[in-house]
């Protein structure tokens, strides 16, 4: 299952730290949560060639079966209240 997917272009990198929020959010997540998790073998990565783009790079990451071992969200549903 894909769970992210970059829209960084590889030589929009400084730009984009400059002058777009958007792919600036794109760079911080894959700084700090999605390399860190790769590092540690929780995900698969890979990127593919963008058409007509010669040095751009599409971004992909996969959750491995070591990341369901190790990392679970503990979530509680608060009771239905009134509906306004």
């Amino acid at each position: 299952r894909l769970i992210w997917e970059s829209r960084l272009e590889s030589d929009q990198a400084e730009t984009a730290l400059k002058s777009s929020y958007t792919t600036s959010l794109d760079v911080t997540m894959e700084a700090t949560v999605l390399r860190p998790l790769r590092w540690f073998g929780l995900l698969d990565y890979r990127q593919d060639d963008i058409p007509e783009r010669r040095f751009d790079k599409r971004h992909f990451y996969r959750k491995t079966p070591l990341f369901d071992r190790f990392v679970s969200f503990d979530v509680k549903l608060e009771a239905a209240g009134p509906r306004r």
